[in-house]
C-alpha cells in the first residue's frame, strides 16, 4: 500500500520575536498538487500560510544544503517516468524557491535524499531501483554529472514485497566518513565508508560494516543517538 505523504522541512529562520518559522513541504503530485509548497508557521497559534510553490513533480522528500541556501528534492517516479533529482536554490527572507537543475537519480522511484555535511554531495535512496547514488554539487548549488550508483543484490522472505533490493533510506555521520543505508527489500541496514578527496565525496563500495535484520522485519528507517555508538532501526 501507498500512502499520501507530505514531507515537511522547517527552516531555522525565525521572525516576528521568534513566532513565524519558514517552512517548506514536498508533496506528491498525482491528485492535484502543485509541486513544493513555500509556507510560515507560528509556532504559537499553529496557523500555517502558504507563501509560494514551484512545480516539480513528486518531491516527496526534500534535503537543505548545511548553510540552507539550497534545497534538494527527489523526483519519485519509475517505470516510464525515470526517477531524478532536483535542486533549488532558497532564499530564507523571501521563502522563494529558483529552480537550478536535475539529473537521472541513477534508479527508479527516490524515496529519501540526505547532503553530506561538507555540502559538496548529495546520497540518494532509490527504492524499486534497489540501489542509491551519490551526486556531486557544483559550487552553485547544482548538480554535477558527476553520479556514482552503488547497486545492492538479494531477496527476503516476503514473497510480496522483497522480491529484491528496496533501498529506503541513507543517512551519513555526522562527521560525513560513514553511509548508512537501509534495505527493506534484503532486511539488512549497510554501512560504507566514505572519503572527501579534494571536495570530491567518495564512497567505497566495500560494505565496511552490515547489520541483519529479521528477516521479513523490512527495515525503513534508523536513527543515531548523539554519540553516534547506538542505531535505531523502524521496521
Amino acid at each position: 500500500m501507498r500512502y499520501t505523504i507530505l514531507s515537511l522541512l522547517v527552516i531555522p529562520f525565525l521572525a516576528n520575536a521568534q513566532k513565524v518559522h519558514n517552512v517548506l513541504i514536498g508533496t506528491y503530485t498525482g491528485s492535484g498538487s502543485h509541486g513544493i509548497y513555500s509556507a510560515t508557521i507560528n509556532s504559537k497559534t499553529a496557523a500555517l500560510e502558504i507563501k509560494d510553490s514551484i512545480a516539480v513533480e513528486n518531491p516527496s522528500f526534500l534535503a537543505f544544503s548545511p548553510d540552507k541556501k539550497f534545497v534538494y528534492a527527489v523526483v519519485e517516479n519509475g517505470k516510464d517516468k525515470p526517477g531524478k533529482v532536483a535542486a533549488f536554490a532558497y532564499n530564507a527572507n523571501t521563502a522563494k524557491l529558483t529552480f537550478l537543475n536535475e539529473l537521472l537519480s541513477g534508479g527508479d522511484h527516490p524515496c529519501h535524499i540526505m547532503v553530506h555535511p561538507t555540502g559538496k554531495a548529495v546520497a540518494v535512496a532509490n527504492y524499486t531501483g534497489g540501489n542509491f547514488s551519490i551526486i556531486q554539487i557544483e559550487k552553485n548549488g547544482s548538480l554535477s554529472n558527476n553520479i556514482k550508483t552503488i547497486q545492492h543484490f538479494g531477496k527476503s522472505i516476503d514473497t510480496t514485497r522483497q522480491n529484491s533490493p528496496h533501498v529506503h533510506q541513507i543517512v551519513f555521520s555526522s562527521e560525513g566518513d560513514l553511509l548508512y543505508v537501509t534495505d527493506l527489500g534484503i532486511d539488512k541496514v549497510k554501512v560504507y565508508k566514505v572519503n572527501n578527496e579534494n571536495d570530491v565525496i567518495k564512497v567505497n563500495t566495500e560494505i565496511y560494516d552490515e547489520l541483519q535484520i529479521k528477516a521479513g522485519n523490512g527495515p525503513r528507517h534508523i536513527a543515531l543517538n548523539k554519540q553516534e555508538d547506538k542505531v535505531f532501526v523502524l521496521n
